[in-house]
């Protein structure tokens, strides 16, 4: 999906898709994962990255077979939420209004058009963490 069809689609937001349970899961996964290695090893990326870091919770070298493995209810829930916003964002109609256009009947072509979420997979599971300013 390109950024700009990206940026004129509709968010939507799903609070509290991952209960409290689900999240400390996640975050134990996390310290595990982190206990494994340098963070700057594990994803050099992190060395241009200000004030944030990104951990990899999947991958061959990780612990367990990877948040997939550790944990696949939670990532079950995940893959549901994104069937359920394509559907509420309208992010698979062949068209959509445009959150941010210059005419008031603006159309553009729906980002998800042509993807069926269901049939997806997760390829990439990153835990990011922010300081102030990052």
């Amino acid at each position: 999906v390109g950024i700009d069809l990206a940026r004129r689609s509709r968010a939507v937001h799903f609070p509290q898709v991952l209960t409290e349970a689900d999240i400390q899961e996640v975050q134990a996964y996390h310290r595990l994962v982190s206990k494994s290695g340098n963070p700057l090893e594990m994803n050099p990326q992190n060395e241009q990255h200000h004030l944030k870091c990104c951990t990899f919770l999947h991958g061959p070298t990780a612990p367990e077979g990877g948040l997939l493995g550790r944990s696949p209810r939670v990532l079950a829930k995940l893959l549901r939420a994104a069937v359920q916003a394509k559907e509420k964002g309208n992010w698979g109609s062949g068209s959509m209004d445009s959150v941010e256009h210059s005419e008031p009947c603006a159309q553009v072509r729906a980002p998800l058009a042509e993807i069926d979420v269901r049939r997806l997979s997760i390829r990439v599971v990153e835990f990011w963490e922010y300081e102030p300013g990052g």
